[in-house]
């Protein structure tokens, strides 16, 4: 029988030092997958505070020429204004037609185009008379606007953006919004800055600023400071965002707000210089529970084209918080026309009375039945201001700590093993 071969032994110190290489790689992936994770977060610097009008269910907001023009929803209620920022006085206003839920709004030129929430139309205005000059139809719901120079970007309520033709309507692609890997839905209010659009999610206080390129949410701008616990008590969510490109400032308000806050961010607005934010990293979030969406009912291809002005249907859906169902409606296609709609020198809307006060508010595009509180009620900032953070996640020091020390104590261990070797 021939001899057994003696079983290889590893030394000790060979043995330990297989530990290390093994845990430097799980530490490098750790490191790597920390900078992935956690990127910019972000509050507002309030830099003033202006009165709002609390009898406005906002859906849009666009400041242009020193003014803001704002869109208010609810059926029967909605209307497109021109306000005066530091008063908020309404200068002029125009009411929906009855049948209607107005929706986001944004301006092209001299003219504003408004959405409508399940009716399948946008309706085009004269930006000084606001006089309607054409409708467009499309598929599915409407929610947020905003206009880039070369696409109008549309949220329908889904997790998607969808650019479109400013002259046709028709959909020229579309992106899906993304946070850390995962789909971002009930997107509302958009605002079009640089290479970035800015999104209310709606039923929070939060704004996700997004690359439009790819989708992925570089920052998450958490408002719920804003406005302080009593206010919120009587208000809805935030749904407004408007853009002051001189200022390089925001303004941002809500359904019910009582105020109109001018502020500030410590990172270039048009998505330049972001601080080593690069445009695929993903905010890893601080999102919080919100009770499950109801469904977008979105149809990605959502061709519009254009349609006379005569006043729809009603649709039936008046989108009130305590009826979560919604149902889509088509409009037929037709060529645009020129008409004669009067203008109106509006005095402001009559009190909707209807959700006043949060608790039982009418939902929409951005309302819902509670306050939309994202974030923990405390107090809000005065008009000297407010703190504000930008940078990684609480949570990065943790794996700073957690590589550190499971890197001393493979060293330790590798020392301590060469030397009995």
């Amino acid at each position: 029988m021939a001899e057994a071969l003696p079983h290889p032994v590893r030394s000790p110190a060979r043995r330990h030092l297989a530990v290390p290489a093994y845990c430097s790689a799980i530490v490098l992936g750790l490191a790597l997958a920390e900078g992935r994770a956690f990127a910019q977060t972000a509050t507002p610097r309030v830099e003033a505070v202006y009165p709002h009008d609390t009898a406005a269910f906002t859906e849009g907001l666009e400041l242009f020429e020193g003014k803001l023009y704002e869109s208010t929803g609810l059926t029967g209620r909605s209307t497109v204004r021109r306000v005066t920022v530091t008063t908020g006085v309404i200068e002029k206003s125009i009411d929906l037609d009855s049948s209607l839920f107005g929706e986001g709004l944004t301006r092209i030129d001299r003219t504003l185009i408004n959405l409508t929430y399940t009716t399948g139309i946008a309706i085009v205005f004269d930006l000084d008379t606001f006089a309607e000059l054409k409708r467009f139809t499309y598929t599915g719901q409407g929610w947020g606007l905003c206009y880039d120079g070369t696409d109008l970007v549309m949220s329908n309520g889904s997790d998607k953006l969808f650019f479109r033709d400013p002259v046709t309507f028709a959909t020229r692609r579309e992106v899906t919004v993304q946070r850390n890997g995962t789909s971002i839905d009930m997107l509302n209010e958009l605002e079009c800055v640089g290479s970035l659009v800015y999104i209310n999610e709606w039923k929070t206080d939060n704004i996700l600023r997004v690359d439009k390129a790819t989708g992925n949410v570089l920052t998450m701008i958490d408002a719920s400071a804003l406005l302080t616990a009593d206010e919120k008590s009587k208000a809805d969510v935030l749904n407004g965002i408007a853009y002051d490109e001189a200022k390089r400032r925001f303004y941002l308000t809500g359904k019910y707000w009582p105020k109109l806050f001018e502020v500030s961010f410590d990172f270039d607005p048009g998505g330049s210089g972001d601080a080593g934010v690069d445009a695929g990293s993903m905010d890893a979030g601080g999102t919080v529970d919100v009770t499950p969406p109801r469904d977008a009912s979105r149809d990605a291809t959502n061709e519009g084209t254009a349609v006379d002005a005569a006043p729809p249907m009603d649709t039936g859906s008046s989108r009130d918080a305590a009826d979560g169902s919604v149902r889509d409606a088509t409009s037929s296609d037709a060529t645009p026309i020129d008409v004669g709609a009067p203008t109106a020198d509006a005095s402001p809307p009559p009190d909707s009375g209807d959700g006043q006060g949060g608790a039982a508010g009418a939902g929409g595009a951005g309302g819902s039945a509670g306050t939309g509180d994202a974030g923990a009620a405390g107090n809000g900032p005065t008009e000297d201001g407010c703190a504000c953070r930008t940078g990684g996640a609480p949570a990065r020091g943790s794996w700073h700590a957690l590589v550190t020390l499971l890197t001393a104590v493979m060293l330790g261990r590798t020392r301590r093993a060469a030397r009995r070797g």
